[in-house]
């Protein structure tokens, strides 16, 4: 499989009209058991549920291609107990995330992004992932979605918008 740059910036077009302001290309079929990668473009404004993956040993390796993301991490009741910016650019941030499995975790994306997430497989859709319910659901109002997302941006002193 091969992609060239306008493939991945057609990724960010593709989130531009998306109402979840992501989309995403899968490198292997969910049924692969080794590792499978995920291209992601993201644009600001995309919420992403803050989650764990429950099943030992599916960490999740976050890498961005272009652009710049925000993981936050929390305890099962929801209070923030880290956070780590990661670019390419260094500037004091990481070049990539790791979350461990059965971490709470989110990304926030303060614009355009070009990400690559790599997890071991296989994708289960109905197992893959546990959502946190003391956060607002991608099905909430976009009122309650925002303020969230403002209040984590506040707590680990990310620049609001």
């Amino acid at each position: 499989m091969r992609f060239e740059d306008s493939d991945l910036f057609e990724l960010i077009e593709q989130a531009r009209n998306s109402d979840r302001r992501r989309a995403h290309k899968a490198l292997h079929p969910p049924e692969h058991q080794g590792i499978r990668g995920l291209l992601m473009g993201v644009v600001e404004g995309s919420y992403v549920q803050p989650h764990m993956h429950p099943t030992r040993g599916k960490n999740e390796m976050l890498v961005p291609l272009n652009g710049r993301f925000t993981v936050v991490y929390f305890d099962t009741e929801g209070r923030v107990t880290e956070h780590l910016d990661v670019s390419r650019k260094g500037d004091g941030d990481s070049m990539f995330a790791e979350v461990p499995d059965r971490t709470y975790h989110t990304v926030i994306f303060p614009g355009p992004t070009l990400m690559l997430e790599m997890s071991r497989g296989p994708y289960n859709p109905k197992t893959d992932k546990e959502f946190a319910l003391w956060a607002p659901s991608e099905r909430d109002s976009r009122q309650d979605i925002d303020g969230y997302i403002e209040s984590l941006k506040s707590q680990i002193g990310m620049a609001l918008s």
